[in-house]
C-alpha cells in the first residue's frame, strides 16, 4: 500500500475523507477529533476466530460513493466506482468506521459472535479509483497479524508515548 500511496501521480495528492456514522449507534466515548462523539457502526466478528477480529468486511457498497453529491446509485462495484470518476476524476476517498467496541451480533445468528473489544476500534477504508490505464504498478503483499510480544510492545510504546505527553488515556485525532 505505501508504495502505491508514495507514487508521485497528482492524483493522489489530494482525497477526500469520510465518518461513516450509523444514525442509531451508540455515541462515541472519545470525541473523533474536531467532530466530538460521533455515533458508531457496529461489526461483529466472525465466530471461530478467536485470535483476531474477523469482520469479513468492513465497508458496504454504498459507501465507495461516500461523497458523491446527491443520491447514491444503484449498481454493483464496478458500476460505483465509475459513477464516482465521473462526478469527482480521479480522488481517493479514506474513509473512517467509528466501531462500537460491544458491537453485538444479530439475534440467532450462528456465523457471527458480539466484538467485545476492549476499546472502541477505528477501521479504515480505501477507495482508490486510479484505473490500470493511468498508470501505477500492481503491488501485492502478505499480511501477517502481529505475534503477541508485537502487540505487547506497541500496546507499551503507545502507553509511554501518553505518559510523556501527560494524558491519562490515548487522544483520538
Amino acid at each position: 500500500l505505501l508504495q502505491f500511496l508514495e507514487q508521485d501521480h497528482p492524483a493522489l495528492q489530494h482525497w477526500n475523507v469520510g465518518v461513516v456514522t450509523a444514525s442509531d449507534g451508540a455515541p462515541s466515548a472519545q470525541p473523533l477529533g474536531v467532530l466530538g462523539p460521533v455515533n458508531m457502526v457496529k461489526r461483529s466478528r466472525l465466530k471461530g476466530v478467536d485470535a483476531l477480529a474477523d469482520i469479513k468486511g468492513l465497508m458496504s457498497l454504498p459507501d465507495i460513493a461516500f461523497d458523491v453529491p446527491g443520491e447514491t446509485p444503484d449498481g454493483d462495484w464496478e458500476v460505483l466506482k465509475t459513477e464516482r470518476r465521473e462526478a469527482l476524476g480521479e480522488r481517493p476517498l479514506l474513509l473512517l468506521y467509528p466501531i462500537d467496541r460491544a458491537s453485538p451480533a444479530k439475534k440467532g445468528s450462528r456465523a457471527r459472535v458480539s466484538m467485545d473489544a476492549a476499546r472502541d476500534i477505528i477501521g479504515l477504508g480505501l477507495v482508490l479509483p486510479l484505473s490500470k490505464d493511468h498508470g501505477g504498478d500492481l503491488v501485492s503483499v502478505e499480511l501477517a497479524p502481529p505475534s503477541a510480544e508485537e502487540l505487547e510492545a506497541m500496546e507499551q510504546e503507545d502507553m509511554d508515548a501518553v505518559e510523556a505527553a501527560g494524558l491519562d488515556e490515548p487522544a483520538v485525532v
